[in-house]
């Protein structure tokens, strides 16, 4: 098996390393506090013997370094359609052909990912899919949009019976429909197979772009 499946991130982080602080040679992030380590020419055991050895490692690594799985989900990008005139009829598109945080907060290189190492991410009971068509079949868009929806970025934590914790939105140009999305999340309580690290169940942080396509 190769040896890159084993490596998945938390989530995506939408950074860049242009907004980084470079300190005398190492990258941190002044948002999350933390120092980040450039993977991207690292090998697989030079990656797995870090890991061993550091909590919570947060790096920046080439899309050929990660799980392909996780990848593919990765550079997703989660298409809701709502119909104003009959909501019962919002569909979900998955499109893995595009690279859905190639336009994010921050530009990335096209090649690289940022975010915390884990041995498995936090993945929704019956797969995205399944969990997308919960969301469409309950989210209802607000009447009074303060604003067009476009991408909106979920962020929540799995905790290790599998449960969301923590919802809210990192990214959106409507108020309302950020505060739909957070309520309908919370009322779906859609169960996930929590992260692992080291072989043991842990709790985990994940951020889920999707684009509120009104028709």
């Amino acid at each position: 098996m190769d040896d890159s499946q084993e490596f998945h991130l938390e989530f995506r982080c939408p950074v860049n390393r242009q907004s980084l602080t470079k300190i005398e040679g190492q990258y941190h992030c002044d948002e999350c506090n933390k120092r980040i380590v450039d993977f991207s020419k690292s090998t697989q055991n030079e990656i797995r013997k870090s890991i061993s050895s550091s909590k919570g490692l947060c790096g920046i690594f080439k899309s050929s370094q990660l799980s392909k799985l996780f990848v593919k989900y990765a550079t997703a990008t989660f298409i809701i359609t709502v119909s104003l005139t009959d909501q019962s009829l919002a569909q979900v598109k998955i499109d893995t052909t595009s690279q859905t945080m190639s336009n994010s907060i921050e530009k990335n290189h096209s090649d690289e990912l940022f975010g915390i190492i884990v041995e498995s991410q936090a993945y929704p009971i019956g797969g995205y899919a399944a969990f997308f068509k919960t969301f469409a079949s309950k989210f209802k868009l607000p009447s009074n949009l303060d604003a067009p929806p476009d991408r909106i970025y979920i962020k929540f934590t799995v905790d290790t019976l599998g449960k969301m914790n923590e919802i809210e939105t990192v990214k959106s140009s409507s108020r309302l429909v950020a505060k739909e999305v957070v309520n309908t999340l919370k009322k779906m309580d859609f169960r996930f197979e929590p992260a692992q690290q080291r072989g043991k169940i842990v709790k985990s942080t994940m951020i889920i772009p999707i684009i509120i396509d009104v028709k």
